[in-house]
């Protein structure tokens, strides 16, 4: 039976609200399906009126897992898709899943699979299904490369005006081990990784570069959209980067000319000295590139690390001056003594201050002052109890 009238367009967006899913949190990594917008998806179809007010929601915050179909879409003006991204003003990137069986539903469809394994993508050993994600891993890397290349005639803040704030492993960044298990298998057979590993992260940092969004997120730091480890940002020096790390310390980028935070989030018993020396060596790492390439603006680099490993204490500063030769033959600060306790928070806020004032000191000696012209740098080290909420992955 036809309605009397027609449904208040007030009442309509109600309706059209409760449809979206929520974002789900950072490393919460939920089913697939939770990150799909069926509900919105279907309500677009419904009819005209409901069509753009559907849309809007559809496309204001995107959780993306098929990245190469979304960078087909932004670059892909012709499709008439693009218009819908002037809504964006979020947008979390991640992997495709990795080493999920194909369904019987899907098989009978005649789909093969990712890779096309067909029914012999179905159960066996481990070592297989290892395999078979390495190979998704090196698929996904190919399709990434062939979308990325459109990204020379655009920019972001044309293909994504209003974009605020963006994620790259965010939700599922605790299930990205295949990319550092495909790492170490590219560098055994040719000690290095491919060009267009390279190309993708370089290629997606300058696109990125051209925004005028506010905070960047990244918590896989082994998989090839992560920026090269020293990375300009020239067109947009006001976002905010958060790179989250835990124990096995990997390359860990700076944005220069913006400000760039690495957070740990790893065990709290990690063994303080062996941290505090893969970090030292970053961090030199990252001063020597922008130094050495002489570019200008200030480097601002924070970071939050800190333990509970109290075996450590009295060599961390040693471990920390050893590698920079201004510091030798200078007594570390004191440090309260071993124990087999569980450091405090305010001892560990103790141990961050010193660690700033010995990193200033370092940089100050070995990179600043040795060349004309002082390199203005803020250096920040501080408590992981006292590290800042990441703005884009913990974005509402």
């Amino acid at each position: 039976m036809p309605l009397s009238r027609p449904i208040p367009e007030d009442v309509e967006r109600l309706i059209i609200a409760f449809l979206p899913n929520s974002i789900p949190p950072a490393l919460s990594a939920p089913p697939r399906s939770a990150v799909r917008n069926q509900g919105l998806t279907v309500a677009m179809r419904v009819c005209k009126r409901w069509k753009p007010v559907a849309e809007s929601y559809l496309y204001t915050h995107i959780v993306c897992d098929n990245i190469p179909s979304l960078f087909t879409q932004l670059t892909s003006p012709a499709s008439g898709s693009s218009a819908h991204f002037e809504h964006t003003k979020s947008l979390r990137l991640e992997y495709r899943e990795k080493g999920a069986e194909p369904s019987y539903m899907s098989l009978l469809s005649g789909d093969r699979g990712p890779v096309g394994d067909g029914w012999n993508g179905i159960g066996g050993s481990t070592a297989e299904t290892s395999k078979r994600r390495m190979r998704e891993c090196e698929k996904e890397v190919t399709e990434l490369h062939a979308a990325i290349e459109l990204f020379s005639d655009i920019r972001q803040d044309t293909a994504l005006p209003n974009l605020q704030s963006l994620a790259i492993g965010s939700i599922y960044g605790r299930d990205y081990s295949h990319w550092r298990q495909l790492r170490r298998e590219y560098t055994k057979r040719s000690k290095t990784l491919p060009n267009e590993w390279f190309w993708i992260g370089q290629k997606l940092h300058i696109f990125i570069n051209t925004g005028a969004y506010t905070s960047l997120c990244i918590r896989d730091l082994h998989g090839p959209l992560v920026p090269q480890p020293f990375t300009l940002a020239e067109s947009n020096p006001v976002y905010t980067t958060t790179c989250h790390f835990d124990t096995d310390v990997p390359h860990l980028p700076v944005i220069n000319g913006a400000p760039t935070w690495w957070i740990y989030e790893g065990s709290a018993t990690q063994h303080w000295g062996k941290l505090i020396r893969a970090l030292g060596y970053a961090i030199r790492a990252r001063v020597h590139s922008r130094t050495a390439s002489q570019t200008d603006g200030t480097l601002s680099l924070a970071v939050s690390c800190s333990t509970t490993q109290s075996d450590a204490i009295p060599t961390t500063l040693e471990a920390f001056h050893s590698m920079y030769p201004s510091l030798q033959g200078v007594p570390p600060p004191p440090l309260p003594p071993a124990r087999p306790v569980p450091l405090t928070v305010d001892e560990q806020r103790n141990m961050s201050a010193q660690l700033e004032a010995a990193l200033r000191l370092a940089n100050r000696a070995d990179f600043v002052d040795c060349r004309p012209g002082a390199v203005p740098y803020d250096f920040r080290w501080t408590c992981t109890e006292d590290a800042p909420a990441c703005a884009a992955c913990s974005l509402a």
